[in-house]
Order: C-alpha cells, then sequence, then structure tokens
C-alpha cells in the first residue's frame, strides 16, 4: 500500500479538476464516476472511509454545477476531519487541468496487483467516464 500523503492530494485534485469541464446532461455519469472511485483508492482504510462518506454525503444531491461543487468540497472536508487537516472554506476550481497530476493518481490507483474483480470493473468504468468527461490534452 502506497502512503495517502504520496497520492492523496492528486486524488482530490483529479475530484475537483472534473468540474472543469463540467456538462449538465451528465450528471448520472458523475454520479457513476465518484460512486466507482471508493473501489480504486490504493489504501483499503480510505476506500473505506470513502464509503462511509458516500453514506453521509449522498450522490443524488448532485443536480447541477453548485451542488456537484458542495458535494466534492463536503467530501474533501469530511476526509480533512478524519486525518486532522482544517477544512476547506473556499471553493476554487484547479487554474489549468493538470494532466499530468490526474495521471499519477490513476498510476497509483492502478498499481496494486492484487485487485478484486470488482476493482477490475470499477477502474474499466471509470476509465469509460474519463473519456466522456475530460477532453484531451
Amino acid at each position: 500500500m502506497v502512503d495517502p500523503k504520496v497520492w492523496g492530494s492528486d486524488a482530490w485534485y483529479f475530484m475537483h479538476s472534473l468540474i472543469q469541464h463540467f456538462r449538465p446532461g451528465q450528471i448520472s455519469r458523475y454520479r457513476q464516476l465518484f460512486r466507482s472511485i471508493r473501489f480504486i483508492l490504493p489504501c483499503t482504510k480510505c476506500r473505506k472511509n470513502y464509503s462511509n462518506d458516500l453514506g453521509r454525503n449522498r450522490l443524488n444531491k448532485i443536480v447541477n454545477l453548485q451542488s456537484l461543487k458542495r458535494w466534492i468540497r463536503r467530501m474533501h472536508n469530511l476526509t480533512n476531519k478524519t486525518v486532522g487537516i482544517p477544512p476547506i472554506k473556499n471553493y476554487n476550481l484547479p487554474p489549468n487541468l493538470n494532466h499530468k497530476r490526474i495521471i499519477r493518481f490513476l498510476r497509483f490507483a492502478l498499481q496494486d496487483s492484487k485487485k478484486s474483480q470488482k476493482q477490475i470493473v470499477e477502474m474499466n468504468r471509470i476509465r469509460r467516464l474519463l473519456v466522456i468527461l475530460l477532453p484531451c490534452p
């Protein structure tokens, strides 16, 4: 297992950056992607915490861009509280899409050679969703 301090900020960058190219007609795909992330986090405890946080911060609350921003900030702040980091007060999108950080996180997510069948299925789902939700550089 790779220490979350190594990949955690890239994982959050990945999630926050998805908002930059938000399209209202894709809300169900955003929900699918955020649901699937819990299966690919490269840390068992992180996967469990993210799953628990999904129960407290329902994906069906995402209905538009503003609610998506609130949802991600709440999820990020739930994690920050768990690890003792101050909450995010002001929501600022990353200024430019940094594909290197996104790829670095996904590389960590793929590293574990002992992936379950469910994790493999969800990683493939995420790949398909990213092709739709993120533009190519």
